[in-house]
């Protein structure tokens, strides 16, 4: 047997994106040992009652009968050690252990990639701005990915699919689920022009809103810098554009239609804390030729978890982020721009050198999982209520488990005693409010 069934097995036994899922590999090195270990005796280990009970009911046969029926579905699945699965998301911390996809996974070899973000309720202004920008970094090689909703994402990958190259879908919830039902129609195009449909839930996992906030880690991940086309002040789409800052990629966002419009205050905020205007194309190719002139495996490796299950050493002259960087500067108009650019350059490396101060202090701090008290910041239950004198009840409570400390998501659960989906829904909203801050690997703290 390979080792994929065993990975299965532990995503259905502690859930997907459950850090046990690691903290049991660091203990046990491989898959199939940590089931053995698991099914044998699991009572000196830290763990709920309901992954005791998954533990005693669930064996091999279930996560092989998962993966029999996901093929019988057309649906592919790759674990981590799979020369198949993404090199980039081996690079991040605690990573998805199992995908599950549908089309050309290995679309994003060799290429570069851009995630793009905005509303749902996305205005004429920025349909256009989408399309203009997104078929632009089509027609030079770039894959367009994107989370497959309505409005923004679903105009990013038609703009791909229509130049008939591809795009990545990646969803929040299984492949086989009909969702959004308004974009059935597209499927079909994006998979004809080489794309990919993309997901760590596997077949018949509904779309909850808690699994949203989670995936996006993954489109952060992927794109080798993050557009932000239209962003109101509370959107899921700050999210991932923090997500990709925090973790050394550019972000760049499209400068508000009306200043003085909500739907635009994300964008607003986001270009005041210094991210790049997306303006043309040719901003896209800027980014990507400031981050080809860092050390970029430096960058987006330093302090952060370099897996054991990664495939060979990335070296800088292997980077995906090089590989057509000649092929992008023949079919632009770069060449025109290039003495412009040099003169930027000093104020754009002393930037990006901050960035990477900032980046590698909190991912250290993320990792190394210490639960500091830190004085200068009062969390008592009476500062929480005057800080925050609109919260409810629940966020409350989530505030005080917290108290001064650095928690990750799963242990904020466990004193809660509350479900995992149930949390990461209710820190999606407190942090879009400011309640609480999100740092790598989904530890939390207040700020």
């Amino acid at each position: 047997m390979n080792e994929r069934a065993y990975w299965v097995w532990l995503t259905m036994v502690f859930g997907v994106s459950n850090r046990k899922i690691w903290q049991i590999i660091q203990l046990c090195l491989t898959p199939d040992s940590a089931y053995r270990m698991l099914r044998a005796d699991s009572s000196g280990l830290n763990l709920t009652e309901n992954e005791q009970q998954n533990i005693r009911h669930i064996d091999i046969s279930a996560a092989e009968a998962l993966i029999k029926n996901a093929e019988n579905l057309g649906i592919n699945v790759v674990c981590i050690e799979e020369d198949s699965y993404p090199w980039i998301l081996k690079t991040i911390y605690e990573p998805p252990a199992v995908l599950y996809y549908k089309g050309n996974i290995r679309c994003m070899d060799n290429r570069r990639t851009a995630t793009v973000v905005g509303t749902r309720n996305v205005s004429g202004y920025g349909i256009r701005a989408v399309q203009h920008i997104c078929t632009g970094l089509a027609d030079k090689g770039v894959v367009i990915i994107s989370g497959f909703a309505q409005g923004t994402d679903i105009a990013a990958h038609m703009s791909a699919a229509s130049r008939g190259q591809p795009t990545v879908c990646v969803l929040g919830c299984g492949i086989d689920k009909n969702y959004p039902k308004e974009n059935s129609v597209f499927r079909e195009r994006i998979l004809d022009s080489g794309g990919l449909f993309l997901s760590e839930y596997p077949p018949g996992t509904p779309p909850f809103p808690a699994h949203f906030p989670v995936r996006n880690r993954i489109l952060a991940a992927l794109g080798m810098c993050t557009l932000v086309f239209e962003a109101s002040a509370k959107s899921g789409s700050l999210i991932t554009a923090n997500i990709a800052a925090n973790t050394g990629r550019p972000v760049l966002v499209l400068p508000p239609a009306d200043i003085m419009s909500s739907s635009y205050s994300g964008n607003a905020g986001l270009l005041r804390d210094g991210a790049m205007p997306l303006i043309d194309v040719q901003d896209v190719i800027e980014a990507y030729f400031q981050i080809d002139g860092m050390d970029t495996v430096k960058l987006w490796t330093e302090g952060l978890d370099i897996t054991r299950f990664a495939n060979k050493k990335i070296t800088k002259d292997e980077s995906p982020l090089s590989a057509d960087l000649k092929l992008i500067q023949e079919n632009s108009s770069a060449s025109r721009s290039r003495k412009k650019s040099r003169e930027k350059s000093a104020e754009k490396e002393k930037r990006a050198e901050m960035a990477f101060d900032i980046v590698t202090k909190k991912t250290k701090k993320a990792k190394s999982s210490v639960q500091e008290k830190k004085p200068e910041r009062s969390t008592s239950p009476d500062s929480l209520k005057q800080r925050f004198p609109d919260m409810t009840d629940e966020q409350f409570g989530i505030l005080s488990a917290i108290g001064g400390d650095t928690l990750h998501a799963d242990t904020i659960a466990d004193k809660l005693g509350c479900g995992i989906e149930e949390l990461m829904s209710a820190l999606t909203d407190m942090e879009i409010e400011g309640m609480v801050v999100s740092l790598p690997g989904n530890y939390y703290e207040i700020p």
